[in-house]
């Protein structure tokens, strides 16, 4: 039928046959195969037994009709990370990852990969030097017979001093820090972070004293992580926070100060040593705050009448000035309004 309608339709069909094949190699590229890689985990001591993470290397054929033969990838490691000195090597694809211990060269050679299949490679390497690591294995290098490394792969290693210094409660204080009892006060708690890396997975704990209870749901902290702070406890918790590098964050509420003692009592509420943690990127041991940080709120009692009247002098000369003061104290829960005082002055008392 196309040779029927002659020369022009011709024309047409070699255009479309040729729209067709860039289709169909650009989409053929999309789905190049590659190699991808990444350490976990991602942030590791310096000293052992917690410096150890382990390093995957992932071929993956992408593409549609091809066989991956003969793996031939490197991948140089770099500075200041090493093989451990048990590699804890596995193998995939029937390919072999060869690692000397305490070199810094990883190759994957042999083995084949059918389109569809991923091919993962482990080994375990090491750092005893602080820093944060970059580990790229470049574009353009060889991945297989015939096969180039289309897009760089890289991933990043954390290595953090075992001797990193503890977190810290740098602060904790009461605003205003002397109420009446019933009254609320804003408490705010600093933690510190002195090092040059983040301190992660932080966790606080924090019991208070009698009397001291949490007033509302409006708990906050500048420290990410998960705050627990119900009202009407006398604790509070805060999980899996972060406290920046070489910086500090904060933890904010509002607490109630409750008293029945007839003058002004101190509710101190100290943070004991450890029950600030981090455990940093590690399962054990955490880094604790080594010292106890304590702030503390005054309560008064409830004053025993609404209206309360006071002279800034006990005793005055004939004719000398003195000031006099009146004080009303709200105990209810909304504010008063339009409010007045009236005073009859006794004999000899004038303005």
């Amino acid at each position: 039928m196309i040779a029927l309608q002659g020369r022009h339709d011709s024309f047409f069909v070699a255009i479309l046959l040729s729209v067709s094949s860039l289709l169909w190699s650009s989409a053929a590229s999309a789905q190049a195969s590659g190699v991808n890689k990444s350490f976990n985990p991602v942030q590791v001591q310096d000293r052992a037994p917690f410096n150890i993470s382990h390093l995957s290397l992932v071929i993956a054929n992408q593409t549609p009709g091809k066989t991956l033969t003969n793996f031939n990838l490197t991948d140089n490691l770099p500075s200041g990370v090493t093989v451990a000195a048990n590699p804890n090597i596995v193998n995939a694809c029937g390919g072999t990852l060869a690692a000397t211990p305490g070199a810094n060269l990883v190759t994957v050679s042999g083995g084949s990969a059918q389109f569809g299949d991923i091919c993962t490679f482990q080994v375990d390497v090491v750092s005893t030097v602080a820093g944060i690591y970059t580990n790229t294995i470049p574009a353009g290098g060889p991945l297989a017979d015939g096969e180039i490394i289309p897009q760089a792969a890289s991933a990043s290693l954390t290595v953090i001093r075992r001797d990193t210094a503890q977190p810290q409660v740098s602060a904790k204080t009461f605003a205003p820090n002397n109420i009446v009892s019933g009254q609320t006060s804003l408490m705010t708690i600093t933690l510190n972070n002195t090092n040059i890396l983040p301190l992660t997975n932080t966790n606080l704990n924090d019991s208070f004293p009698a009397g001291m209870t949490i007033a509302n749901a409006g708990a906050s902290t500048t420290c990410n992580g998960s705050l627990s702070a119900a009202p009407g406890d006398s604790q509070f918790s805060l999980s899996g926070a972060t406290i920046p590098a070489s910086g500090t964050c904060t933890v904010t509420m509002q607490v109630v100060g409750n008293s029945t003692a007839a003058g002004t009592i101190n509710l101190p509420n100290t943070i004991k040593a450890g029950d600030l943690t981090s455990l940093n990127g590690q399962t054990t041991p955490p880094l604790a705050n080594t010292g106890a940080t304590t702030g503390t709120l005054a309560v008064s009692p409830l004053p025993t009448d609404r209206l309360t009247k006071s002279f800034s002098l006990v005793n005055a000369f004939v004719g000398q000035a003195f000031s006099m003061t009146w004080t009303i104290f709200n105990d209810t829960a909304a504010a008063w309004t339009g409010l007045g005082v009236s005073d009859a002055l006794p004999g000899n008392m004038t303005v």
